[in-house]
Formats: structure tokens, sequence, C-alpha cells
């Protein structure tokens, strides 16, 4: 296949960049798979680093896969300049922004790139500027898994805590018959903490009635989860279609918070108690299948359905508050994606509508039986234009129509624009973009609803069913590229929200309620410059430096100032490997609640051995340090201060083991995608 003329530039030991000579090269779709599957002849050279277009495109060495047991470990040990990648809470971001999955194209949840076996993967996609089926995110990270045609396997994995009670196991099973893979996919997870202590002063500002109050308490909870999926996939011809069947139960027997308050001079004792549970069934067909060799289809069709069940009781003396509460809640999804790429153009058209029902009965204090429907139907135009082998325009224009109605209440209709406009230049040794978009932002029906939860004596909790949209401007510069064995990236950025949906107080009676509003607008500047190094094969070093400011102007006005870091390295020996890292002391203010949220420092270590099918992980956090993390707020009706001692924050190791049983010369291995979040918008104390 003919695919033009590329003059290849080394840029640094490590990464090379692609150069038209003349013409592009010619592709099925502007699928980032299909087309770096069609560069791969052009691509695979000595270096693991390819910038191509615009994304990159990563092959982890032998080391980076052997050391690790999950997609996370994969990333991490990559040390991709300005990512953060937590393999204790199996979270990543990049320069400040959140980082989505995908696994061969298809989305991806935190669960399928935990599980994610290294060995598996062929290469991995890293898009910084994403377009096509990936448009609508920020940050995208996509792995491509190499092709088996037959065989299966069985995969075991457990992890067991030391410092607090946690574990978590798991088994997968494969079964590849020529274009065909079975998978059925089954796990559980289980906590049980006791010794969660926290220190809190608040103010109440009643009319007439100032009341402060000082409480100490210990909180203890258990909580299971367990799932299981059955997986059939159909791949042939540049088809893809996947079809899953899910069943997840979550459950949380036992939330006991206990502890004593002063209120002036009068001391006394308080419980909370609450337990809840759902179990949620689902269903996804999703596939993309080509048209023709400049044009493909994508779709996703999503159905759930779940039953949610919680009960909450508050006591103190001369006061009891309960909430027992009971839903049904139902929805469906359906999207589709046409796009069409031929030589210096690409053009695709998105559709999206999401439809969900609730019925809600609440008993206790405050019984309410409650409806709500929700509708939200999107369209966009994307095109995208290279003006010149540099430089190059992506445009992203569509509409959000969003309809939603509580029982009782008016419906509310809302049609709102979103706009994205990036431009990207290819420099000598990286990239350059310019990114500003315009979006409305939406919020859980959990708020939207009159429900009502009695927290204390003095705090009503309750929901707003006239909530605005709110919107939303952000823009950027960012910066990417390499020199010699150093990797670059830097951000500056400024973003602004209009109406967002905080939290506000007002004054009922002889105590406040908690609401929600949207009024004002919220700043945020922020500068993050980040470097990686490798200094050879078995030691390399990463970290970043970042700085924000954040400018309140809302139901509170007030400024909140950032800077912090980050720093990890990796050393390889043989069979086992060792990753220290540092998180330092971070400072955030949470734009729902208004709240100064700090993070102490944070420390640890994680070790590896890894031999065969076989791996063993130790990883020891905070080790010698209690870390406290601290709360603080202040309204004109209402303010609090807290200190919080959790034992799952520090002073805990993870033991992890793994092993799979392949039968068969050839498998292929694939992972589970089972979304495990659940449809709800009960009313909850937070």
């Amino acid at each position: 296949m003919s695919i033009g003329k590329y003059v290849m530039k080394a840029i640094g030991s490590n990464l090379f960049l692609l150069f038209p000579l003349g013409m592009t090269a010619q592709t099925s779709s502007n699928d980032s798979i299909s087309r770096t599957v069609a560069l791969d002849e052009v691509t695979i050279v000595a270096s693991n680093v390819t910038r191509v277009d615009n994304h990159l495109v990563i092959y982890p060495n032998t080391q980076q896969k052997k050391s690790s047991n999950s997609g996370y470990g994969v990333l991490k040990r990559l040390m991709i300049p300005g990512m953060i990648v937590d393999t204790q809470s199996n979270k990543a971001e990049a320069m400040g922004m959140p980082v989505s999955f995908y696994i061969n194209g298809q989305p991806a949840d935190e669960r399928d790139v935990r599980m994610l076996r290294p060995k598996d993967i062929a290469k991995i996609e890293y898009h910084d500027n994403p377009t096509g089926k990936y448009a609508k995110d920020q940050i995208v990270v996509n792995f491509i898994l190499k092709e088996y045609k037959a065989g299966g396997y069985v995969q075991l994995d457990g992890l067991q805590t030391i410092g607090y009670t946690h574990g978590d196991y798991n088994l997968a099973t494969t079964l590849n018959r020529k274009h065909t893979t079975y998978s059925v996919f089954a796990g559980a997870n289980y906590f049980d903490v006791g010794n969660n202590r926290t220190g809190m002063t608040e103010h109440y500002a009643l009319p007439g009635q100032p009341v402060d109050r000082t409480s100490g308490s210990d909180e203890a909870y258990s909580r299971h989860s367990e799932y299981v999926q059955f997986r059939l996939q159909r791949q042939k011809a540049g088809r893809y279609i996947v079809g899953k069947l899910s069943l997840i139960n979550n459950a949380s027997p036992r939330s006991e918070v206990a502890g004593t308050v002063r209120t002036g001079d009068e001391a006394s004792t308080f419980t909370t108690s609450t337990d809840q549970k759902s179990l949620s069934p689902k269903l996804d067909l999703t596939g993309t299948i080509p048209l023709s060799k400049t044009q493909s289809f994508t779709f996703g069709l999503h159905g759930t359905y779940s039953r949610n069940l919680y009960n909450r009781t508050y006591r103190e003396p001369d006061f009891e508050s309960g909430s027992y509460e009971s839903e049904n809640a139902g929805g469906f999804q359906v999207s589709a994606l046409y796009n069409y790429s031929k030589e210096k153009h690409s053009f695709s058209v998105e559709l999206f509508d999401f439809h969900h029902v609730w019925k809600a009965q609440y008993a206790g204090s405050h019984p309410l039986d409650q409806s709500l429907w929700k509708n939200e139907s999107l369209a966009f135009l994307s095109y995208n234009y290279a003006f010149t082998p540099k430089l190059s325009l992506r445009s992203r224009v569509g509409v959000d129509w969003l309809q939603y109605r509580l029982h009782g209440s008016e419906k509310l209709s809302k049609l709102s624009p979103r706009v994205v406009l990036n431009f990207q230049y290819q420099l000598k040794s990286g990239m350059l973009l310019w990114s500003s978009s315009y979006n409305n932002y939406n919020y859980g029906m959990d708020l939207i609803n009159q429900a009502r939860i009695g927290l204390n004596p003095y705090l009503v909790q309750t929901g707003n069913p006239y909530l605005k949209v709110g919107r939303s401007f952000n823009s950027y510069l960012y910066y990417s590229g390499k020199i010699k064995k150093t990797g670059l990236s830097a951000i500056l950025q400024y973003k602004l929200e209009h109406n967002p949906v905080v939290h506000d107080y007002y004054a009922e009676d002889t105590y406040l309620v908690k609401s929600f509003t949207n009024r004002g607008n919220i700043h945020y500047y922020g500068a993050i410059l980040a470097a990686s190094h490798t200094f050879n094969r078995t030691f390399s070093l990463s970290g970043d430096i970042r700085y924000n400011y954040t400018s309140v102007h809302s139901v509170c006005d007030f400024g909140s100032r950032n800077l912090t870091g980050n720093l990890n390295a990796n050393v390889y020996l043989g069979d086992f490997s060792l990753s220290p890292y540092i998180n330092f002391r971070n400072k955030i203010v949470n734009t729902t609640s208004l709240g100064i949220e700090e993070t102490p420092v944070n420390y640890g270590l994680e070790c590896t051995y890894s031999k065969g099918n076989f791996f063993a992980e130790v990883n020891l956090v905070s080790p010698f340090t209690a870390r406290k993390f601290r709360k603080t707020f202040q309204h004109a009706l209402y303010a609090y201060y807290s200190d919080e001692d959790f034992k799952i924050n520090s002073r805990y190791c993870h033991i992890k083991f793994a092993y799979t049983l392949d039968f068969g010369r050839q498998t292929k291995k694939v992972r589970q995608e089972v979304d495990r979040t659940v449809n709800s918008s009960l009313l909850k104390s937070f």
C-alpha cells in the first residue's frame, strides 16, 4: 500500500516526528486506530515515541510492561510529562485536565484499565488534541491491544490491605473463535474500616440566636460490591461490534458515626447511622462500521435500571431525624457518529440523546413522593483542516437541548450552544496548541428535588428544582516537546464559570436550610511546568510544578492561591522494580461547596516482582506519617472548620498477586468494561 513519501527527523534520543512530502496518508476513516495502522510501516522505528498528526503513539518497552499489572501502572511508568497517575485510587489527570480512557477505540472505565494486562498492549495513543470519535474529550489515552485469533485464558487477581480491612478479587475468562470473542467477568470487593476521626467547629448565624458547635467523632463503616458481566465481541473486515450484559450490586450495610458535641455551654452525645444498597442490570451495544475507505459510522445503545435504597438516622438528646428512601431509576442512551476523512480535510456529525426517569419515595421526618424525568439531546458538527504541514485547525460547534420536569414543578427547556476551536502548530521539537471552548454544564438530578434531610437540630438539607443552566469558558496555551532525553510540557490556563451550581444557606424558623443556587462567577488561573528525564534503561525521573489562583464571587467572595508539585522515579532491577513518589501539599477550592480543602504531603513506594505469568506488588502509602485533611468554609450564615484523620489516607500498604493461565497458542485478551456507577436521584447527606 502506498501512503506517500515521508521524511523522518530526529528531535531527541527517543522522539521522532514525521513530516509529509507532497501528500498525506489515505485512511479509511479519521479513527486514529485505522490511521496508525496505516502508518505502522513508517512509525515503527527505533524510538518508542512518535507524534502522528494530533497525538503521540507510544510503544511501552519490556521493562515498563514487566513492572506493571494494569493500564494505570504502564501509564505511570511511561512518565508522560504532566500526567499524574494514582494507582491506588485508579485515577489519572494530565496538565490539570481529566483523562478519558479507551481500549481499541471503545470507551473504557476505571476497572477496565485496572484489569488491563500490560503484556497485551501493542501501543498507546496519547491524544492531547482529540478529534473524531474523541472530540468530546479533553485528554484521551487509547490502549491498542495485540490481535489474536484463537484460544483463551483464565485470569485471577487479588488485593489485600494491611492497615485497615479491604480486599478486591477478580476472575476473568475469555474464549476466542475466529472473529468472535466470548467473555465472562466477575469480581467482588469489601471494606471494613473504623477509627476515622473528625474534629469540627461550626457557627450558625441564626436570627437573634447565633449558635456555636464543637464536635469530635469516630466513624466506622463497611461496604461491599459484586459484579458479573457477559460479553460478546465480533470483529471482521473493519467492523467492530460489542454487546454486554452486566449486573452490579453495591451495598453499605453499616456506617456509624458517634461522638460528642458542645453547643454553647452544654455538652451531649450524638450518633448517625446510614445504610444503602442498589442493584443494577445494564445492557450495552456499541460498534464501528466502515462505510468506505474515507467514511465510517460509530453507534452506541445503552440501557440501565437501578433499584436504590437509602436510610439515615441522626440522634442527640431532644432531637431525632430519619430519612428512609427508596427509588426506581431507569434510562437509555443513544449515540451516532458519522466521520469523513480525506487528505487535508475531515468532517464529522455527532448525535446524542440521554433519557432518564426516577420515581422515589421518602419516609420518616419529611415524607414525600417524587417523580422526575430528564432528557438531554446534543448535536455537533466538527471540521478539521490542515492549512500547512505545520498549522491545522480543529473546530466543533453544537447545541445542547436540556429538558427536565419534577412532578409538581414547571417543565424546564433550554437550548445552549457549545463551541470548541483549537489551533495546532507543529514545532521542530514538539507541538504548540491554543484551545478555547464555550460550554453549558448541567447537574445531577439528585440536586433537583424537594426532599429534605435533617442533618442536626440546626441544619436541614434540601434540593432546588429551579436551578438555571450554567456556562463556562475555558482557554489555554499548551506546549509539548522534547529536548534530548528530557520530555517537556507546559500550560497556561484561564477558566470562567458563570452561574455555577453552589451550596447556599438561608434561615427558616429555628434552623438553617442548606440548598443549591446558581449565582455569580468563579475565575480560575493556572500554570503547570512538567518534565521527565530518562537517565538510562534502569532509572528515570519525572516531576512538575503547579500554580493556580481561584477567585470566587458568588454566595461568598474570596480568593485562594496554591503552589504544589509532584515527583516520581522508576528504578528497574531485573525482575524487580522500585517506584518512589511524593505529592506535595495541595490546596483546592471545591467549586460546589466553596470550601477550601487542604491535602497534606503524600509519599510512598511501589515495589513489584514479575516472572512469567505471575505478578506481585507491595505498595506502601505514607508509612510513617498520619495525613490529616483540613476543610474550611465561610458564609454569612454558616461557617465550619474541620480536621479529618482517616485510616484509608495513610499508614497502610497494599499487597497484590495476579496469575494468568493461557490455553491455546493464540489468545486475544479482552478487558472487562463494567460501568459500576449507579443512576440515582436520591438526596443524601454530604
